[in-house]
């Protein structure tokens, strides 16, 4: 799963909110990389980001030597190695949309490297740039087909034809925060949570910071899919439920094919840090897929047109 994390918003919600599409020229800002547009679309961020993703009809620089193209800057920006962070804003403006992202690397220049080329990573282990860093098999990995499952070690999960893009739940939200202030290193009542499944970590270390802790949350719920595996058919079966050892259920919430809304929250508690992430209902149903087995983007309720082939997730 991908996850949005705030940085350096200041000047962002301003911006996007007058509707500016020139380069934000704030001195403040200048350490952070930056993209912006306007749009005449519903959602301004999402929008915002297929743009600037949509490199086709360019010439991709040698080495991933950075050449100066300004078709590919914005590009450039959100992908850059030393990248780890962003924070974005989005607004409704009168016959259009606006939207601003700042990221935490310095803008992309002329001959430098936007990022190694390589094989990617499989395990936490594999990612040495960055301390702490994790491994990220997530949503858009598994509905291309290409993230491991761990029932078959010689085999990747087979492709989504419907799995849905994440949208951040305020509601949900609010459910986490109240339950991570509890420390309590257990599941919430459903009666504290209603409309929604949750997953809970606990990490026993304080040798990090919020972000630290929440990514080791996410990358702990999505690494059981490659770790523990599901069966073939993508199938809940009571059987996969009721596992003591080897359980993937926090990773079938994460992955459910019609599971759009997510939110997180972690605590720093007394010697260890506290997440919990709520999952809107309905997910893990016994008996169901957890996503459609079939040609990417081919089941996506408003059409194969509202779904981004590189990336496999279903919009709306």
């Amino acid at each position: 799963m991908d996850v949005v994390l705030p940085l350096k918003s200041e000047g962002l919600q301003e911006k996007s909110s007058l509707c500016i599409s020139e380069t934000f020229v704030d001195e403040q800002q200048r350490s952070s990389g930056e993209g912006s547009t306007t749009f005449d679309r519903k959602f301004p961020i999402q929008s915002a980001i297929l743009t600037w993703s949509d490199i086709s009809s360019e010439t991709w620089p040698t080495g991933n030597f950075y050449d100066g193209n300004p078709a590919l800057f914005e590009f450039s920006n959100m992908v850059l190695a030393s990248t780890f962070s962003v924070g974005c804003s989005g607004a409704m403006c009168t016959n259009s949309s606006a939207a601003a992202c700042v990221f935490s690397s310095p803008d992309v220049y002329r001959g430098q490297q936007i990022y190694i080329p390589g094989v990617s990573c499989q395990i936490d282990a594999h990612c040495t740039t960055f301390s702490p860093a994790y491994c990220e098999n997530g949503l858009s990995l598994v509905a291309r087909g290409l993230a491991k499952n761990g029932e078959y070690p010689s085999e990747n999960a087979p492709p989504a034809s419907r799995m849905d893009l994440m949208e951040y739940d305020c509601v949900a939200e609010q459910f986490a925060l109240n339950h991570v202030l509890l420390c309590d290193k257990q599941p919430s009542p459903p009666s504290a949570r209603p409309g929604y499944s949750e997953n809970i970590h606990v990490l026993a270390t304080t040798a990090t910071d919020l972000l630290g802790a929440i990514q080791n949350a996410i990358a702990s719920f999505t690494s059981e899919l490659g770790t523990n595996g599901i069966p073939s058919n993508m199938v809940i079966t009571p059987q996969v439920v009721q596992r003591t050892q080897r359980t993937v259920t926090r990773a079938t919430k994460v992955l459910w094919a019609s599971n759009r809304y997510v939110a997180c929250a972690t605590h720093l508690c007394s010697g260890f840090y506290f997440t919990s992430c709520m999952y809107k209902d309905p997910v893990n149903v016994v008996g169901q897929n957890v996503y459609p087995i079939g040609p990417v983007c081919g089941a996506c309720p408003t059409g194969p047109n509202n779904c981004n082939l590189a990336i496999g997730l279903c919009s709306y």
